[in-house]
């Protein structure tokens, strides 16, 4: 064992074992460290006990589960311009309109700035 590298021995040696602090003893040590203004042993400290989240497969069986699809969108179904404008006049869409701008008028009146 190389001098004041034991733990990293350790660890190499049985991967198991040297995880033997326990969550609140880790947020303890790692609030210690950064009281006394050590931040890179902080980070030292929370990233050597983690934990991959994933295995060497995990991108293979994400892809079973959501399998990608075609982007291509079918427009064919879409409104055309002219049928966007001709429904933004009609009366129901200028309520729908002004319903949904109210709020924000009244925050606009309530935070506008005093006039003097």
């Amino acid at each position: 064992m190389a001098k004041g590298h034991a733990r990293q021995d350790k660890l190499a040696a049985n991967l198991l074992s040297a995880l033997s602090r326990t969550s609140a003893q880790k947020d303890a040590m790692a609030q210690k460290q950064a009281r006394a203004g050590n931040l890179s042993k902080v980070n030292q400290t929370v990233c050597s006990v983690l934990k991959l989240a994933f295995g060497h497969d995990i991108l293979h069986k994400l892809q079973k589960k959501t399998p990608v699809g075609s982007v291509v969108f079918d427009k064919r179904f879409w409104p055309t311009t002219d049928a966007l404008d001709e429904m933004r006049r009609h009366d129901e869409w200028l309520k729908i309109q002004e319903q949904s701008f109210l709020l924000q008028r009244k925050l606009e009146n309530i935070f506008a700035p005093a006039s003097l």
